[in-house]
């Protein structure tokens, strides 16, 4: 069952006093997946085959490979139809619960993108992935999240919890 909820106030968010607020457009997708919690968290946290399995993401480089996930690394991706490039850290992470990350610095027209990832073991395991973001001010940031970003924001995080599904149906 893949559940997508609008864009809406941000329950997750942190760091601006905007976000802190809950007043940043919001991307959310849950689905439930049959394996085990430690199956999906395992590829939730194998960063190195995102690009191959997300098409939120088409690189992500660690400055330091030895601290993985840990440390600060580049991301560049996609929401919707609109790329960015950034310099991402781990915020939040609870084994088998709840990972996080978000932008150090972020290109325009993003002013903060943030996602988090929270599994929930019972009955079957579910999923849920999202995304929280600013854009730069002004008309011009609202209109490319109208008509850019927000249309093919949640049909590309579905695309990602099915390709994630295929992934473990498949081991």
């Amino acid at each position: 069952m893949v559940q997508s909820a609008p864009a809406g106030p941000s329950l997750w968010g942190g760091g601006s006093a905007e976000r802190e607020a809950g007043n940043v457009p919001t991307v959310e997708v849950r689905r439930e997946i049959d394996a085990s919690p430690e199956a999906i968290w395992r590829v939730v946290l194998g960063y190195e085959s995102w690009p191959e399995w997300s098409p939120l993401f088409q690189l992500l480089r660690p400055e330091d490979p030895a601290q993985g996930l840990n440390g600060e690394w580049t991301l560049n991706g996609l929401i919707g139809r609109i790329p960015y490039t950034g310099r991402f850290r781990q915020t939040t992470h609870q084994p088998l619960e709840t990972f996080a990350f978000a932008s150090l610095r972020v290109s325009a027209p993003y002013d903060f993108i943030g996602q988090t990832v929270k599994l929930e073991r019972a009955p079957t395991p579910t999923l849920t992935w999202r995304i929280d973001y600013t854009m730069s001010g002004g008309p011009g940031g609202w209109l490319i999240d109208r008509l850019l970003i927000r249309p093919g924001a949640t049909t590309t995080v579905e695309r990602q919890q099915a390709a994630l599904w295929a992934i473990l149906a498949s081991t």
